[in-house]
């Protein structure tokens, strides 16, 4: 039956290893990213070298919005509840983010820092670095940090991807209100306008006007996610979309459908796998995938900073397993114990 599960069967806990899939994503973007943050002797990443036009710490992106979208749009047709989906994902998302916003400004930064401690607690930047990003307003660079790394342009540059996922859950809150009838098939509609707005070129019309076509194929891969929930008791989990998404996108000339049934394959690709048994026999006992998210980027340009030298892989190899134990500690901390302030409140 593996090869047959419905998404209303696959959603049950131990039908699935989605916790896993998130963690292997993290670990991708953070592999992705290290191609760009480090001298890598002219070696491409791998997906990048196979497609020409994506790399994996991007297509793991996707995947991450797909998975949420998913989860997300199941827990609120599930619970119906605008009062408990405010609560979780803001419980969920902002607390871990906070932590992470201060560490790198009043942690990391002026332990790292080439500008004295003074100047760079008194600067402007600082300051800005700290509200701009706790409002949403990705701000990457610290002064004086890692000017002398590989990438200098950065502190944290995964953050930029946290505002289109709480606007995601905007827009997702959004559609359940004006829905007044309750009907999934309104909240279908809108996720096929959605998923077809790059195509048709609407895109920039309905969502934030960019320069980066990558940042157009977020919302189609949570819509898609949305979809499955929505028709969970229809839709089912196996092979067969990937192969699916995978012929259409050798077939198809236009560029922008192409790229996007790319990253369709990619997400329900991954899906499958995570409903396989031996897959879901990989016990995973804390969810550290969005600090290790969080936390991998910083933890790249620590050790860039550090060992500027070493070899790419060495290099991916010690930042997982900073950006992991940061990723524990956030969870164990931060996350886990705000989610139960969350439950506990919505009780």
């Amino acid at each position: 039956m593996e090869f047959y599960m419905l998404v209303s069967d696959f959603l049950q806990r131990d039908k699935n290893n989605l916790d896993l899939l998130r963690i292997v994503c993290a670990a991708a973007v953070i592999f992705g990213h290290s191609y760009y943050l480090s001298d890598a002797g002219g070696s491409q990443d791998p997906l990048k070298e196979l497609v020409g036009f994506t790399y994996s710490g991007s297509t793991a992106v996707k995947v991450f919005f797909f998975i949420s979208g998913l989860l997300v749009t199941n827990s609120l047709v599930a619970t119906r509840s605008v009062l408990h989906f405010l609560v979780s994902r803001t419980f969920r998302i902002y607390p871990a983010l906070v932590v992470v916003i201060l560490v790198s400004a009043l942690l990391i930064g002026p332990t790292l820092t080439i500008i004295p401690f003074h100047e760079y607690i008194h600067s402007e930047i600082t300051k800005t670095y700290i509200f701009s990003n706790l409002m949403m307003e990705t701000q990457y660079v610290l002064p004086g940090v890692f000017n002398n790394n590989f990438y200098k342009d950065a502190v944290n540059g995964s953050l930029w991807t946290i505002p289109y996922e709480v606007a995601s859950y905007m827009v997702l809150l959004g559609v359940f209100l004006i829905s007044a009838s309750g009907s999934r098939h309104i909240w279908g509609v809108i996720c096929l306008i959605i998923i077809a707005s790059p195509v048709m070129g609407i895109n920039k019309y309905l969502f934030i006007n960019s320069d980066n076509p990558d940042i157009y194929m977020l919302a189609p891969c949570f819509a898609l996610g949305a979809i499955y929930a929505l028709y969970k008791d229809i839709i089912h989990v196996s092979y067969h979309a990937p192969l699916g998404f995978a012929l259409l996108f050798y077939l198809v000339n236009d560029e922008t459908l192409s790229h996007m049934l790319f990253f369709f394959m990619v997400c329900t690709m991954f899906l499958y796998l995570s409903s396989l048994s031996f897959v879901r026999r990989i016990k995973i006992k804390n969810d550290i995938s969005y600090g290790v998210y969080l936390y991998g980027f910083l933890s790249q340009q620590i050790i860039n900073n550090f060992l500027p030298d070493i070899h790419i892989h060495i290099n991916q190899i010690f930042s997982l397993l900073l950006s992991m134990a940061f990723g524990y500690l956030s969870f164990v901390i931060i996350e886990r114990p705000f989610m139960r302030l969350g439950r506990h409140i919505l009780k």
